[in-house]
C-alpha cells in the first residue's frame, strides 16, 4: 500500500484589533522672542583691544 501525502496546514494570522489610543498630551512652552546679542556676533572678538572694536561697536549703534 502506497503511502498517503497529507497536505500541511496553511497558517492564516488574523488581523489585530485596533487598540483605541487617547492622543498623547504635549505641554506647550511658552514662546519667547529671540535675544538679539548682536554686538558679540556682529564685531570680531580680536577686535576687542583695536580702534576697529570701537568703530565696529559705533556703526552697531547706528546714526547718532
Amino acid at each position: 500500500m502506497p503511502a498517503r501525502r497529507v497536505k500541511a496546514p496553511e497558517v492564516v494570522a488574523e488581523a489585530a484589533k485596533p487598540v483605541a489610543r487617547e492622543p498623547e498630551v504635549v505641554p506647550r512652552r511658552e514662546v519667547r522672542p529671540p535675544v538679539r546679542r548682536v554686538a558679540e556676533a556682529a564685531c570680531p572678538g580680536e577686535w576687542e583691544e583695536t580702534w576697529l572694536w570701537e568703530l565696529c561697536r559705533s556703526h552697531e549703534r547706528g546714526p547718532a
